[in-house]
């Protein structure tokens, strides 16, 4: 859930409101938590948190306003996988319960959740904060098995996020990147990751410019609006 609470409540609105079974947050980053809070109470959400078996819940449930009492948090790791939709598989690549633990911002990104959701023959791998040395341990580990259809973006676009094996196993038709609009202080995305996309002839989509970028698949192929 971004920090910045309106463009989230917009699209869930646009899609009619829908009940929420559950909440992945990829790590606790605001950016990526904070608009938990904004929550609104009559939300249709039964309180299940999904986190990385790394995460600090006590600070999640700390910021997150009236749902602090009704949270309950799930754990997984790599290898793990999430049900609730039918004919969909949404299996967690990423991290690896043995992954050195740290501290810091760098090392918090890079035991962010990572997922490959699978619909019969289509497929989307949300990378979500993840570095390049995790990337190259994902590119290490799945090799071939990354590829997809779809590719959420490493971090945002990051510089920092860019490993040629990772972009080369992956090899997506489609890109999304999540970012505000160039110049920001954070320089997302990058020319490094803009670049390794169009290399490899994938269509970039980028929400400071498209807006929610929504993806529908038949199993087959997808579509974007």
């Amino acid at each position: 859930l971004a920090e910045e609470s309106g463009s989230w409540q917009e699209g869930y609105r646009s899609a009619g409101n829908p009940h929420l079974s559950a909440i992945v947050i990829s790590h606790a980053d605001r950016d990526h938590y904070g608009g938990l809070a904004a929550l609104p109470p009559e939300t249709g959400f039964n309180g299940q948190v999904i986190v990385s078996v790394f995460e600090d819940t006590s600070l999640i449930r700390a910021q997150s306003g009236v749902w602090a009492e009704k949270l309950r948090f799930r754990t997984i790791g790599q290898g793990d996988t999430l049900g609730g939709l039918e004919g969909v598989e949404i299996r967690c690549i990423w991290p690896p319960e043995h992954l050195t633990s740290g501290t810091g911002k760098l090392s918090k990104n890079a035991r962010s959740l990572c997922f490959m959701v699978r619909h019969d023959s289509s497929t989307v791998l949300i990378s979500s904060d993840i570095d390049s040395a995790a990337c190259r341990s994902l590119a290490e580990s799945y090799g071939y098995q990354l590829y997809t259809d779809v590719l959420i973006v490493p971090h945002h676009g990051s510089a920092g996020s860019v490993d040629r094996l990772f972009y080369g196993y992956a090899a997506p038709a489609l890109a999304v990147i999540s970012s505000e609009a160039l110049p920001n202080r954070y320089g997302h995305p990058s020319e490094r990751a803009l670049d390794m996309l169009v290399e490899r002839g994938a269509r970039v989509y980028l929400t400071y410019d498209h807006g929610h970028v929504v993806l529908r698949s038949n199993g087959y192929y997808w579509t974007v609006n």
